[in-house]
């Protein structure tokens, strides 16, 4: 059976009939039909319509004709009925229930029905007025065990719906659990896929089924492996281009010293700027190749502990000795202590690389702010580094692609800035790897602060 549609109508018709049956299995074993034929008798007549008719009787053919009928009406429905008059003078020679002379004064005055001891002899009273004129008591007496004979009722009823309930609840949370479990599963593989984790499949884990769902499962395995496969074939080129790029520029480095020794003081500024050169192709391959690892879900991270405002003040020695020559600076400061359990290479080079990034696009003789504090919420503790830059800043639209792979921000003139637009990314899978977060904010006056969030404890 491969027709989804087709499960659920037969499980809610399976609920309904399992629902159905235990309803008849309780009214089966539950002799309440006794009790509801109790009842029907009890509220089968009227008692004012039948109290005139007594009444009727009395005035028209004497006390034995109403005897007689009152015998009648207790010997068919187990109910005792008295006629009082105003005066309280019973009109049927038999001893009148306690209560009965109050109940039925009360009655009188109200000149509505009135009832007494409900709940252990009930009893009830009703005036009535005759054909001539003449004001009448009606009261009748109910058995003793007529309220819990009508409980009983209530509860072989409530006790019926209950069953059914259960019963058909038990059927459509089997039917739920069926059809969503499938679905949880296929979320949970989802998720981790979107997390970089690209051998992760999902039919294994849905079984033998044949229905969409099973198909669903099959399509997704197929679409997981095929990008698993290009990633891979494109994680090999990256590799493959870049070994193969350091060759010649191995070459090319062995060909400048030669240059070098055998050149003249003219050809020096141009040997120069080709080592320069070759140096940027050199640290782009270097970065591609990082990036290339990082973006691998399997990467291998150390956990050791880290002190981050160390490693920070580390990186602003090297920003400010490659600065001597070059009109920019970076400053720090921390208010607290931290210690991360991180892999201390990752976060270097995340922190590092957005560093250096705000360096680049800071304007000559302006500083670079970098703080640390330490943020504890909802008992989990979280070291927040702030980094502001001075520069032009993002377009609103081009924050959220900052830290996308070879993204780099368009200048005035519409052209895209210097650099090869690998820093940020690599700065970005450095910190997921570490379940932090790292996001770009537009400073109001003007710059760029880049904000990174690294937990304090690990986590798997």
């Amino acid at each position: 059976m491969r027709s989804l549609s087709l499960k659920i109508f037969l499980w809610f018709w399976l609920a309904v009939l399992v629902g159905s049956l235990a309803f008849i299995i309780v009214a089966a074993c539950w002799p309440a039909q006794t009790f509801i034929g109790r009842a029907a008798k009890y509220f089968a007549f009227n008692l004012e319509t039948t109290g005139r008719m007594g009444i009727d009787l009395y005035e028209q053919s004497g006390p034995s004709a109403l005897g007689t009928f009152l015998e009648r009406i207790e010997t068919i429905s187990a109910f005792k009925l008295y006629i009082l008059t105003e005066q309280g003078i019973s009109l049927r020679t038999v001893a009148l229930p306690p209560g009965a002379h109050a109940l039925a004064q009360r009655t009188l005055s109200a000149g509505s029905v009135q009832a007494l001891n409900w709940t252990t002899h009930p009893l009830i009273a009703q005036q009535v007025i005759s054909a001539r004129g003449q004001a009448y008591v009606v009261l009748l007496e109910l058995p003793g065990g007529l309220v819990q004979l009508l409980a009983q009722m209530s509860h072989a009823l409530a006790l019926r719906f209950a069953a059914a309930l259960v019963a058909s609840g038990l059927v459509c949370m089997l039917m739920v659990r069926y059809l969503t479990s499938p679905i949880r599963k296929l979320q949970a593989a989802v998720r981790k896929f979107a997390q970089g984790d690209l051998s992760v499949r999902v039919a294994p884990q849905i079984g033998a089924r044949q229905d969409e769902l099973a198909d669903l499962g099959q399509d997704f395995d197929t679409m997981a492996a095929r990008i698993e496969s290009l990633m891979q074939a494109h994680e090999h080129l990256l590799r493959d281009v870049a070994h193969e790029l350091r060759s010649p520029l191995t070459r090319l480095n062995v060909a400048l010293e030669i240059a070098r020794k055998h050149g003249n003081a003219q050809m020096a500024g141009f040997l120069d700027r080709i080592s320069a050169e070759a140096q940027k192709l050199s640290n782009l391959i270097t970065q591609v190749l990082v990036l290339s690892r990082l973006e691998n879900i399997q990467v291998e991270r150390r956990q050791e502990p880290v002190c981050l405002e160390k490693l920070i003040q580390r990186i602003v020695r090297d920003a400010n000795f490659e600065g001597q020559n070059h009109p920019f600076s970076a400053t720090f400061h921390f208010e607290q202590s931290a210690t991360l359990t991180a892999d201390g290479r990752l976060v270097h080079s995340a922190i590092e690389n957005v560093v250096r990034n705000a360096l680049r696009f800071s304007p000559a003789g302006s500083l670079v702010e970098i703080t640390q504090t330490v943020q504890i919420s909802q008992a989990k503790a979280v070291a927040v580094v702030m980094i502001s830059d001075r520069g032009p800043g993002v377009p609103p639209e081009a924050l959220k692609q900052l830290f996308n792979p070879f993204f780099r921000v368009a200048d005035k003139q519409g052209r895209p800035n210097r650099g090869a637009g690998i820093g940020l990314a690599i700065a970005f899978h450095a910190v997921s790897l570490h379940h932090g977060t790292i996001r770009a904010i537009n400073r109001p006056n003007g710059g760029l602060t880049v904000e990174i969030c690294l937990p304090l404890e690990a986590e798997p």
